[in-house]
């Protein structure tokens, strides 16, 4: 007869597995009536129920990263989701290794990826696809934050193609027809994803790409996004626009753009930042803006692989969270 499992407990009392699950995990953080607790608690006794032995945690989490660590770090971007990851891993009693992954043979010259000497990996962004397989051989569990590959992971993001379609319905709301995007070059090769729900979302919002024009930038900061839209503007005098979006800091340098070429904003041409510079002051962001949960995503990315380190029953997926859209003044009804 095998053991009995959290399911059979969940059968005999009525209750769901996750609430099963909190109540032999003693979570009192989670308000849950005692009477609850009793019949979990009496159930699993009398079916015999032997929760597993944990194993006795290093209280280390690595953080991965695919990047140059100091262009990672001076990334407004990735700093804030660092900050969520590193108060909430200070919380709960944690500390990091702050790992650069070169190529996947690191994966397996180091020894820190040994269970024991760590207790999970935190992977910051999307992993290239040539690491996932190595991932996967690690004898300790991962989690991905800011990045996904498929529901085999689990991972944490901000919810990508939410924030491009709440841009795109704000815009077309006001009549804009004509949209300038303004994406960085390496997006599609090493974000596939946010290239994805962007191109979901221009589906699904009823346009097409005949009411997108898509420019390309060498990177996310705002001297990128100006010399991308400063191009365009130049090699195509005639091609009229009613609005524009862009990510990261580039939004700065397309306004700058604009503005030199005789555009007002928003008068002429309005203007969204999607996930701008979460760092800025307020007196700064001056672009009416879709934010991204970034400090919430590095801390549920935390909470997440502390769960699975410590033995709780999780079924892998993703954890995608909502975005707001914040009006400071940059987005007006198109000009008839």
């Amino acid at each position: 007869m095998s053991a009995p499992k959290l399911k059979d407990i969940s059968s005999k009392t009525g209750f769901s597995l996750s609430t099963v699950s909190m109540v032999l995990n003693n979570r009192q953080d989670i308000s849950i009536p005692e009477t609850t607790r009793d019949k979990v608690k009496q159930a699993a006794s009398k079916l015999g129920y032997k929760p597993k032995t944990r194993t006795r945690l290093s209280k280390t989490i690595i953080v991965a990263t695919f990047q140059d660590l100091r262009s990672c770090f001076e990334n407004p971007y990735f700093s804030e989701i660092y900050r969520g990851i590193e108060e909430t891993m200070e919380a709960r009693g944690f500390h990091a290794i702050i790992k650069r992954l070169h190529n996947k043979d690191c994966l397996q010259d180091s020894d820190i990826f040994t269970r024991g000497k760590a207790d999970g990996v935190l992977v910051l962004g999307p992993p290239p696809s040539q690491f996932l397989s190595e991932l996967k051989k690690l004898k300790m569990p991962v989690v991905i934050v800011n990045g996904t590959v498929d529901s085999s992971w689990d991972s944490v993001i901000p919810n990508y193609e939410a924030a491009f379609g709440l841009t795109l319905d704000i815009l077309k709301k006001l009549n804009h027809s004509k949209i300038l995007c303004v994406k960085s070059s390496y997006s599609d090769e090493q974000s596939p994803f946010v290239s994805s729900h962007l191109n979901r979302a221009i589906l699904y919002s009823g346009l097409s790409e005949k009411n997108i024009i898509m420019v390309k930038s060498e990177g996310d900061s705002s001297e990128e996004g100006y010399a991308a839209v400063k191009k365009y503007l130049s090699e195509n005098p005639g091609e009229k626009f009613t609005a524009a979006f862009s990510g990261f800091s580039k939004p700065f340098g397309v306004m700058r753009a604009l503005t030199e070429a005789g555009y007002s904003v928003p008068e002429d041409i309005s203007l969204i930042a999607i996930g701008i510079d979460p760092c800025l002051p307020e007196s700064e962001a001056k672009i009416s803006t879709i934010l991204y949960p970034l400090h919430q995503v590095g801390q549920e990315g935390v909470l997440r692989l502390i769960q699975k380190a410590e033995g709780h029953s999780t079924s892998p997926g993703m954890l995608v969270l909502p975005v707001q859209y914040e009006d400071r003044g940059t987005v007006s009804e198109a000009k008839s």
